[in-house]
C-alpha cells in the first residue's frame, strides 16, 4: 500500500512504457497498491494479448482488485496462453520465506532502536516516530507531518552546456578493418608456410577461436561478468583435461605434443584457480560486515 494516484499525463506515459515491455518480457509481477483504494489496473487485456505464449503473470495485488485486468481472484488459469496466478494467500503458501523476511524487518528495526547496543527511543527519528501510537500512556499517533525544504541550489546545479564534438565514424571503420585485415594476412602466410594440412587447420580453428573470444568477452555487461567466469572455468577445466591426455603420464615431456599439452594443463589451472579468486572477491562485495561468517571451505 504504498502507491499513490498518479497524473493523466503520467499514467499515458505509464501505459505506453508497459505496452512495450509485455511484447519482450516473459513474466510479469505486479504489486501495486493504493490505501484504502481499488488496486489501480496496470496491464490492460490489450497488453496480455500481446505477451508471448507461455508468459507468466503473478499478480500479486489480487487481493485488492489485481493490476492486471484478466486477473481472476483466487485463480491460476490461462488466458490468450498466458498464465495467470491471482491467489491472495502467497505469503502463508511460503511460511518459511516469509518468516524469514518478517523476520528479518523486524530485527532490523529493533536494531536501529538505539546505538551502542543501549536501547533508545529516538522521537526525532523519523522512522522511530511514525512507528509509535503509545507511549507511557500517552497516544502518540498519528505523527507530526514532516517539514520539507529546499536546499538552496549551488553552482553543480547549474547546467552547463556540453560541447558535443563530431566523431567521423570513418576512422573506428578504417581501424577495425586493418585489424582483420592484418590477422587475415598473418594466417594466410601460416597457412602457406606450415608443413601440413593439419597444422593449417589447427591454427585456423586457433584464430577463430581467439576472435569469437574476444567479441564474447567485451560483449558481455559488467553484471554477467561472475557467470561469465563461472563459464571459463568450465572451459578452462576441458582445457586441462585434454592437456593431462596429450602429455602421456611421463614423469616429462618427450616431444612437442606432450610440451604442447603440459603448457595447455598448466595455463588452464592459472586460469581456473585465477577464476575462484575473482568470483569469491566479486562475491564479497556484496556481503556485509554483520553477515555471518561462512566456511565454504569446510
Amino acid at each position: 500500500g504504498y502507491s499513490k494516484e498518479m497524473s493523466k499525463e503520467f499514467l499515458d506515459a505509464e501505459m505506453k512504457l508497459f505496452s512495450k515491455q509485455c511484447r519482450d518480457v516473459d513474466i510479469i509481477i505486479s504489486t501495486a497498491l493504493i490505501p484504502g483504494k481499488k488496486a489501480p489496473i496496470l496491464i490492460t487485456k490489450d497488453h496480455v494479448m500481446s505477451m508471448k505464449p507461455g508468459s507468466v503473470i503473478v499478480d500479486l495485488a489480487a487481493e485488492s482488485g489485481g493490476n492486471v485486468e484478466t486477473t481472476q481472484v483466487d485463480k491460476i488459469y490461462e488466458f490468450n496462453k498466458v498464465t495467470h496466478i491471482g491467489l491472495t494467500d502467497l505469503p502463508s503458501r511460503l511460511p518459511t520465506q516469509s518468516s524469514t523476511l518478517y523476520a528479518n524487518n523486524i530485527s532490523k528495526f529493533l536494531l536501529s532502536l538505539g546505538s551502542n547496543d543501549q536501547f533508545d527511543i529516538n522521537l526525532a527519528d523519523e522512522v522511530t516516530r511514525g512507528s509509535i501510537v503509545l507511549r507511557k500512556g500517552s497516544l502518540m499517533w498519528p505523527p507530526p507531518q514532516q517539514s520539507v525544504t529546499k536546499a538552496p541550489k549551488t553552482d553543480e546545479d547549474v547546467k552547463v552546456p556540453e560541447i558535443v564534438k563530431e566523431v567521423s565514424p570513418f576512422k573506428p571503420v578504417f581501424k577495425e578493418v586493418m585489424l582483420y585485415s592484418a590477422g587475415i594476412s598473418s594466417l594466410i602466410g601460416l597457412g602457406v608456410g606450415s608443413p601440413s594440412s593439419e597444422i593449417t587447420t589447427m591454427i585456423s580453428t586457433l584464430s577463430l577461436a581467439g576472435i569469437v573470444g574476444y567479441h564474447t568477452v567485451w560483449g558481455v555487461t559488467p553484471a554477467l561478468h561472475s557467470p561469465l567466469m563461472s563459464v571459463t572455468n568450465a572451459i578452462s577445466g576441458i582445457t586441462a583435461v585434454g592437456g593431462l591426455l596429450l602429455m602421456g603420464g611421463g614423469y616429462y615431456p618427450s616431444n612437442y605434443v606432450q610440451v604442447l599439452g603440459a603448457s595447455a594443463a598448466f595455463i588452464s589451472f592459472i586460469n581456473i584457480f585465477g577464476g575462484f579468486v575473482v568470483t569469491k572477491r566479486m562475491l564479497d562485495m556484496f556481503k556485509r560486515p554483520s553477515d555471518p561468517p561462512q566456511f565454504n571451505y569446510l
